[in-house]
């Protein structure tokens, strides 16, 4: 999904306060509206944010400041950090199964070698 701007063209909602909150990520965030989310690939980390304003009020732009860009992700498990867990969890669940599997055909070999070896035995001494 290609989308390059949040605004009055690009759609927006405004927050409670009446301004705009803007989502840059790649994947929505939960409970931000769409029309406040400019997708992004991941690793795109080269880009400039840019804040045009038409027809300000020049006496309340004289002591206004621009908002700060703030990190909100960094410290939330990202869609593919979650996959690469998921992974990684099923990868061990595996694991575990073939070792399982593999302790108890051990187990039926043994036996089975076992029950050969005594029936080897037993018709040797029959003779």
């Amino acid at each position: 999904r290609k989308k390059y701007s949040v605004g009055e063209n690009g759609g927006m909602k405004l927050n409670e306060d009446g301004g705009i909150e803007v989502y840059v990520a790649a994947d929505k965030p939960e409970g931000v509206p769409e029309e406040n989310w400019l997708p992004v690939k991941r690793g795109d980390y080269d880009m400039d944010v840019i804040l045009r304003i038409y027809v300000p009020d020049l006496e309340k732009f004289k002591t206004w400041q621009a908002p700060k860009a703030e990190m909100l992700s960094a410290a939330k498990e990202t869609t593919a950090d979650q996959a690469k867990k998921t992974a990684r969890d099923a990868l061990e669940k595996a694991k575990e199964a073939a070792k399982s599997a593999y302790e108890k055909v051990k187990e039926v070999a043994k036996e089975a070698y076992e029950k050969a070896k005594e029936a080897v035995g037993s018709s040797e001494t029959a003779k």
